[in-house]
């Protein structure tokens, strides 16, 4: 029988058997998954809105107590005049409230966050004389704004569901009601909840769970800002919050899975279990509910019903074999006896073939192994014979290896140093940094780079870079830390004299703008005082037009003494300031003269700045003296903008009388326009001239 059994179980058989297993178990995987899917997200779905409705009666009820108490009118007047002589009563009436509504504390703030009056005054942990103006409830409640809030209690280190209603005297706000209750409102019912519930903060903080790892988590990484206010009002003290671990998560068919990596405790390896996840969010709340409902009531039906059916496959085909089995012909036996021989013949050369390639494979190993042992060799030969320090430390800090040059750079022998903790080679403030690094960094498999100082052997600090990377094991594990380590004491030496060196020369070019500025200011001076001696109407104005170029320039020269900037100004500020100055010499009257002005906060070089500013003071000086000769009233613009072409627009222009058609500026006797075109060409711009309602001059030049 059984060589009927071999002779028939050919390959023909075995593909059609596991095709029709593999077809089946498909079916029966999708099918089941589907169906058991659906039933759990449903089930899922209707503990979470039944948990909510209870958690959410329970809170309403709690919240109007402090928003009745925080309209007292006994409160508001304590808390209007907190009276020494009713304080005593005041407490022991928040306590019998308290005690009665089964708070956890109740107490009163003042406007300033300092607690006045408390339920638990005669406890050795009271809340009176206590400051919690950095809680967010304070804040919103000082404001106006009812609000509840979930935190750490500062004093008692106990997490609690606060809720927080403004006291008012009046149309002020003189204070603020607190009721503050123990989490057990939100663990009444979680028990009876198949799965593990997760109640979230706005901030998608974990604060309640059925399962204690879970506990102050977030669901995700926050961010920089938002770690930072939660930090600030002290809410979970100090609580690191990491994310839970999830390594995946996948949305299928309306429904989000979620697979969580955690750390047996039995044989300390890290292990995946997947979950559906329902949330169930109010904008009413500052809370929100998640359950994770494991799959493995899927798996379970999905691997039974598989089992089931591919049993009953398999129950066929025996049959069917049997059957067949029956009907073939003895004769064949002998047939099938002549090929097993053949078979093992064959097996027999094939035998001896693998013998043979299994020494070749000996031989080859061998030659492998010295290899290996050459290169490993030659690598440390490189590392003995590198420069640089090598530093090669285990998991706990230990020094497992140093390089010569390493060994040599601090002042001690390699035997020395092995053995020793790293951090002992390090005064306290490096050995922050480096602990930083290796817990922030090294250990969660990341390289880094930092600049600290190492203590030689004498006691003197050595100046170095470190380029530290981790060692890791297949599970991902830290197992210790790779470092290169350059000494740069010559380096910061060579730097801090090129520092000194810096700022000797930005002090004398400061004081060069200064005298400059000053210079430019006593020649505007002389030409001020030549102009009071000057009597002919025309000379007088040329000389003034030359003072307003000198004092355009002398603003250049402040601006850069000013500013941190040595070479180049903020064209903003700079014309702003020298349109200021030109309304006050020509003593142009502002309320009558409509300015307007839209200039880019850039900055500019001093090359590009001065003569800028001397077309300004030019088009400038023409408006104030011709654009509004008989005017009661104008409109001054002034625009400057960045283009696309990286070029700069400026635009100056009025709606005055207008510059008349027949003058040109490259050719017209006028030295301010002549000037202007000089300067244009200095930039290597272009201007262009619109007469339309005024004049506008526009121009083009690179920054």
């Amino acid at each position: 029988m059984k060589n009927i059994i071999m002779r028939w179980f050919n390959l023909r058989v075995v593909l059609l058997y596991l095709a029709v297993c593999l077809i089946a178990a498909w079916l029966t995987f999708t099918t089941t998954k589907e169906t058991e899917l659906q039933i759990l997200k449903r089930e899922t779905m209707e503990r979470v809105t039944l948990f909510d409705r209870y958690i959410k009666a329970a809170i309403d009820s709690y919240s109007v107590y402090a928003q009745v108490l925080s309209k007292s009118i006994r409160i508001s007047d304590f808390c209007h005049h907190p009276d020494p002589d009713k304080i005593k009563a005041m407490n022991e009436y928040l306590s019998d409230f308290n005690d009665s509504i089964g708070a956890f504390v109740t107490y009163i703030m003042n406007k300033d966050g300092l607690t006045i009056a408390s339920s638990n005054y005669k406890t050795p942990k009271s809340l009176i004389g206590s400051n919690f103006g950095f809680r967010e409830y304070f804040k919103k409640a000082i404001k106006g704004q009812g609000n509840s809030y979930i935190a750490i209690g500062a004093m008692t280190n106990i997490p609690g569901y606060y809720t927080a209603y403004p006291i008012r005297h009046g149309d002020n706000i003189t204070g603020v009601f607190v009721i503050k209750y123990n989490l057990d409102i939100f663990q009444a019912k979680k028990l009876e909840i198949e799965g593990i519930l997760l109640m979230e903060d706005k901030n998608d903080v974990i604060f309640a769970s059925n399962d204690d790892r879970y506990l102050f988590h977030t669901m995700g990484k926050l961010p920089e800002e938002t770690l930072r206010q939660i930090k600030d009002s002290r809410q979970y003290l100090s609580e690191p919050l990491p994310p839970l671990p999830i390594v995946k998560s996948v949305n299928e068919d309306n429904a989000t899975i979620v697979t969580l990596r955690w750390k047996d405790a039995k044989d300390n390896k890290y292990k995946d279990v997947s979950y559906i996840m329902k949330e169930l969010y109010n904008n009413k709340d500052d809370w929100h509910i998640c359950m994770l409902a494991g799959l493995d009531k899927v798996n379970k039906e999905i691997r039974e019903n598989i089992l089931y059916v591919l049993l009953s496959v398999t129950i066929i085909f025996l049959v069917a074999l049997l059957i067949s089995l029956m009907a073939l012909d003895i004769k064949q036996r002998k047939e099938y006896e002549k090929t097993i021989i053949k078979i093992n013949e064959g097996l027999e050369a094939k035998v001896i073939e693998r013998t043979q390639e299994l020494q070749t494979n000996i031989d080859q190993l061998s030659l492998l192994e010295r290899t290996l042992y050459a290169s490993e060799y030659k690598y440390r030969q490189l590392v003995e014979l590198s420069q640089e320090g090598v530093w090669v430390i285990d998991k706990d800090g230990i020094t497992t290896f140093v390089n010569q040059a390493m060994a040599d750079m601090l002042g001690y022998t390699g035997e020395e140093m092995v053995g020793v903790p790293f951090l002992d080679f390090m005064d306290d403030k490096t050995k922050a940094i480096a602990k930083d690094s290796i817990n922030n960094k090294i250990q969660l498999g990341e390289r880094d780079r930092v600049e600290i100082t190492h203590l030689h052997k004498n006691g003197e600090g050595v100046n170095v870079i470190v380029s530290a990377s981790p060692f890791m094991d297949e599970q991902g594990n830290h197992i210790g830390s790779f470092a290169v380590i350059s000494d740069i004491t010559k380096l910061k030496e060579t730097e801090n004299r090129l520092r000194k060196s810096l700022a000797e020369q930005e002090v004398l070019l400061r004081e060069l703008h200064h005298r400059v500025k000053n210079n430019l200011q006593v020649i505007a001076g002389l030409v001020g005082l030549q102009i009071n001696h000057v009597e002919d109407a025309q000379s007088k104005g040329a000389l003034k037009d030359t003072q307003n170029r000198i004092q355009s320039i002398a603003l250049v020269h402040e601006r850069l003494y000013n500013t941190g900037n040595l070479s180049e100004v903020s064209i903003k500020e700079y014309i702003l300031s020298l349109v200021t100055a030109m309304f006050t010499f020509f003593n142009a009257d502002k309320d009558k003269i409509d300015l307007r002005f839209d200039v880019e906060d850039i900055n500019v070089e001093i090359d590009v700045v001065i003569p800028c500013g001397l077309i300004i003071n030019e088009l400038f000086t023409n408006i104030l003296k011709y654009a509004f000769k008989g005017r009661d009233s104008g409109e001054i613009t002034i625009k400057l903008n960045v283009l696309e072409t990286d070029e700069l627009e400026l635009i100056v222009g009025d709606n005055g009388v207008g510059l008349p058609e027949g003058i040109e500026i490259g050719k017209t006797k006028s030295l301010g326009l002549k000037v202007v075109s000089i300067l244009v060409k200095q930039l290597r711009g272009s201007l262009e001239i619109d007469r339309a309602g005024g004049t506008t001059f526009v121009l083009r030049f690179k920054k």
